[in-house]
């Protein structure tokens, strides 16, 4: 369910300005996807939620960190 939510999450970023990076990011989810069926069978499933979890924290960092330095530019483009 975790992962679904990323993928969904990264698929709604992707409408915004910086495509080719989140792009490339579902494609790893994707990959992450079939390379963690096996993981939960031998780690068990709180390990992949919580690697899941770190991941969108992660997408999340990367994408309001990139927004605050695009308004920061705009911002210094503007002066």
């Amino acid at each position: 369910m975790t992962h679904y939510i990323i993928i969904t999450f990264i698929i709604q970023l992707s409408f915004f300005e910086f495509n080719n990076f989140l792009i490339f990011n579902i494609k790893i989810v994707l990959y992450a996807d079939f390379s963690f069926i096996y993981f939960i069978f031998k780690m068990g499933f709180f390990i992949f939620i919580n690697v899941s979890y770190l991941y969108f924290v992660f997408c999340f960092y990367l994408y309001t960190l990139y927004l605050l330095l695009n308004r920061f530019y705009i911002h210094i483009l503007y002066i």
